[in-house]
């Protein structure tokens, strides 16, 4: 019976998930994973396909406006980017997401953000998932973006039973 537990991170669990529904989600089932090394290169690609400059634009920053609007669970046309030049780095944040695509290849935020996606879009693929998790523990729950929330809601929406635990400090 223990062969049933999943047991991981929000990252490997979904990376898991989006591995074995690699088809009802839209992906190839051999995707590479993007470390943070992998994303700048590709976002530095694109700024300099681009023609901007990246003392204005440093990919690190960039990086990190993406990421956080996919932890917010925001596509390029959602993000909230104020106080940046929110077209520029809109369409930086477009072209990196359709080479990420040409490359079959996913970031970190990509992991929950594209599992999320799946389970709010199919109901179908929302019901078998969520129907594995009679019960849902999720450690360190203080820590728990958006994104993360989502997926703990979606997984838990048959049947309900979560515990959180966190730290208060």
């Amino acid at each position: 019976r223990s062969r049933d537990l999943v047991v991981g991170t929000f990252h490997s669990t979904c990376a898991r998930f989006l591995r074995r529904h690699h088809e009802e989600i839209g992906l190839s089932r051999d995707f590479v994973i993007y470390d943070d090394a992998d994303q700048k290169a590709m976002i530095t690609r694109v700024l300099r396909d681009q023609k901007l400059d990246e003392k204005r634009y440093p990919p690190r920053m960039v990086a990190s406006l993406i990421n956080s609007a996919k932890n917010e669970m925001r596509s390029p046309e959602e993000a909230e980017l104020a106080g940046f030049d929110a077209e520029r780095i809109r369409a930086v944040y477009v072209e990196y997401e359709r080479r990420m695509k040409a490359a079959s290849a996913l970031d970190f935020g990509d992991l929950i953000y594209r599992m999320v996606r799946a389970l709010e879009e199919s109901p179908a693929l929302s019901e078998k998932l969520s129907g594995r998790f009679l019960h849902l523990l999720v450690d360190e729950f203080q820590d728990t973006n958006h994104a993360q929330f989502r997926l703990v809601r979606a997984l838990s929406s048959r049947h309900q039973n979560v515990c959180v635990v966190g730290d208060d400090d």
